[in-house]
């Protein structure tokens, strides 16, 4: 927090789960989702679990979703797919919705 200028509460937590073999899933976020199944599912179900974890002791309106990369691609696919019930919003670095059926 010292390094980001001393902008957030002292109280802000970060949390980063950490992908199975450093990735989330197999192939591209271009790829048609069915081609990074399992993994896909599994990694969005990893996401659902964590917030609902989080939620426990935080709020949703206090919980920001961030992701990088793959994780931003990640981040986005939940969002779109399960909405901010577990969280306030979303933030993004590098990342986009992926597949051929993304809306």
């Amino acid at each position: 927090q010292e390094h980001l200028g001393g902008k957030l509460p002292a109280d802000t937590v970060f949390i980063a789960p950490q992908a199975m073999d450093s990735t989330w899933y197999p192939h591209s976020f271009l790829e048609p989702r069915e081609k990074n199944q399992p993994k896909l599912s599994s990694a969005l179900s990893v996401v659902s679990r964590t917030l609902a974890e989080i939620n426990k002791h935080i709020p949703p309106e206090r919980v920001i979703l961030v992701g990088f990369s793959q994780g931003a691609c990640l981040a986005a696919g939940y969002i779109a797919e399960y909405g901010t019930v577990h969280c306030r919003s979303l933030l993004l670095f590098s990342g986009a919705i992926g597949g051929s059926d993304a809306a």
